[in-house]
């Protein structure tokens, strides 16, 4: 018997140089100092894994190299993030669900009070921490979902998972930065590209 699980890979390329100012007007590169430039592509894709059994690191990174080679991934979706050297990247991939807050009114039967926004979806945080061959990541990843058609008086309930870790990788290296069986047995995986 097996399950599906989802796997999320981030494919981690060295985009070149870029020269930080070292003042207003100054635009020669001389003038500053060297900057490392990174894209971080994410792909999120289902994978069958045997039911009842957590799958070690090196199953989940063999699985995905083969069947990325093979060209059978399933791929969810697909996005990317540019980030500098210590400089945060973000990006949210998803949307905003509105909520009733407030407490419940006599006069009217309903809730009374305003409406705030949540979003869903998934959100993802890079901050590169150095620039040696061996770069240095801070990843966060933020999965949230809701519960299907929330009327409007009821509460909506939201799933949540969140996976970090600061990670040193060079290219051509691969590593699973964490899991969480919370949404179907989805992982992180990360992997240097040149």
């Amino acid at each position: 018997m097996h399950r599906l699980v989802m796997i999320l890979v981030a494919s981690v390329v060295v985009c070149g140089v870029v020269w930080a100012q070292a003042g207003r007007g100054s635009t020669a590169p001389s003038a500053g100092t060297p900057v490392r430039s990174y894209t971080v592509w994410l792909t999120e894709f289902r994978m069958a894994a045997p039911e009842g059994r957590v799958l070690r690191e090196e199953e989940i990174i063999r699985a995905y190299e083969k069947m990325n080679a093979d060209g059978t991934l399933d791929i969810v979706h697909t996005f990317s993030v540019v980030a500098s050297e210590g400089t945060p990247a973000s990006l949210n991939h998803g949307g905003e669900k509105p909520i009733l807050i407030g407490s419940p009114s006599n006069t009217e039967g309903g809730l009374r009070g305003n409406i705030q926004y949540r979003s869903i979806g998934s959100k993802i945080d890079i901050r590169p921490l150095d620039s040696n061959e061996r770069p240095k990541f801070g990843i966060l990843y933020e999965s949230s979902g809701i519960e299907p058609d929330p009327t409007i008086t009821d509460t909506p309930i939201f799933t949540q998972m969140r996976l970090s870790s600061v990670i040193e990788i060079t290219q051509g290296e691969t590593a699973l930065l964490g899991s969480s069986r919370a949404f179907g047995g989805r992982h992180v995986v990360v992997t240097v590209t040149e």
